[in-house]
C-alpha cells in the first residue's frame, strides 16, 4: 500500500510541468466545434417578453464554426433561406459582435453555457435582450 502510494505521489509529480493552461473561448460554446442550433427562448425589452407564443413562430440561431451564423423562422425552415450574418467574439471584453452587409449588432454575453446564452445590448441601437437555448429534444 505504501509503494502504491509513492509510486501515485511520483506520477502526480512528474506529470506536472510549467505549461499554462489556456482559457476556453466563448466560441466552443456556439458552435460546438461544427454547428450548434438555439432557440430564441426570449427576446425581452426591460421585462416585457415579445417571444412569439406559438412554436412555429420561434427563430432559431445557427452558428457555425466558420463564422457564420444563418437566423430562420421554424415555419420557414426548409422553404425559405435564413438572414446570414458572420460574428465575431471578443473574449476579454465578453462581446459578441454579429454584421452583415446591412447592419451590425453588438451584445455582451452575460451567460454563455453549453445550454444557455444571455446576449444583453452593448449599444442604444439595440434594445432586446436575448435569451438562447440549446435546441430542445422533441
Amino acid at each position: 500500500m505504501k509503494t502504491l502510494v509513492v509510486f501515485v505521489g511520483l506520477i502526480f509529480l512528474f506529470s506536472c510541468n510549467n505549461e499554462k493552461l489556456r482559457p476556453i473561448s466563448s466560441s466552443i460554446f456556439l458552435h460546438n466545434n461544427s454547428s450548434k442550433v438555439w432557440l430564441l427562448d426570449k427576446e425581452l425589452i426591460g421585462e416585457k417578453d415579445y417571444t412569439p407564443l406559438r412554436m412555429q413562430y420561434k427563430q432559431i440561431f445557427v452558428f457555425h464554426k466558420s463564422y457564420k451564423l444563418y437566423i430562420y423562422r421554424l415555419n420557414t425552415l426548409g422553404t425559405q433561406k435564413g438572414t446570414q450574418f458572420s460574428y465575431e467574439i471578443n473574449d476579454e471584453n465578453k462581446q459578441l459582435t454579429i454584421s452583415n452587409d446591412t447592419a451590425e449588432y453588438s451584445y455582451y454575453l452575460n451567460l454563455v453555457s453549453r445550454n444557455k446564452i444571455i446576449l444583453t445590448p452593448h449599444s442604444d441601437n439595440i434594445k432586446r435582450t436575448l435569451v438562447l437555448i440549446s435546441f430542445p429534444e422533441y
